[in-house]
């Protein structure tokens, strides 16, 4: 892979525009488009992105005890305001969570009885 594309995968794996990746890398941007038609590009692109994806989601996981923290203080606030809202947003995320794990229950039950009509 020449060095243009190389740095092209690590634009693109970041988010970064078509537009705005040719004009850093110094091609066409119809380049891009034809480099991205490679198997080999796209391929190596879509490694990248998922690496990127992983390093962010380590990153998230990380800050989202921190945020526990915060919230965990706000409960104990003493502002009567701070303890409600905080409490209100905590109760509305456990029951995104519970209807998220209902419909990967409901999921599974229907990749179950597909498999088992496919026997």
């Amino acid at each position: 892979m020449k060095p243009k594309q190389n740095q092209a995968i690590e634009l693109l794996a970041q988010g970064s525009s078509i537009d705005a990746t040719a004009s850093i890398v110094k091609v066409n941007r119809r380049t891009i488009y034809q480099w991205m038609k490679d198997q080999e590009f796209a391929l190596a692109l879509h490694d990248k992105s998922a690496e990127v994806i992983e390093s962010l989601n380590r990153k998230l996981v990380g800050m989202n005890e921190k945020a526990l923290d915060v919230l965990d203080a706000c409960l104990d606030s003493e502002s009567e305001a701070i303890r409600l809202r905080s409490a209100i947003y905590l109760n509305s995320k456990l029951y995104e969570i519970l209807g998220d794990l209902e419909i990967l229950r409901r999921l599974d039950a229907i990749e179950e009885r597909i498999n088992r009509d496919r026997q």
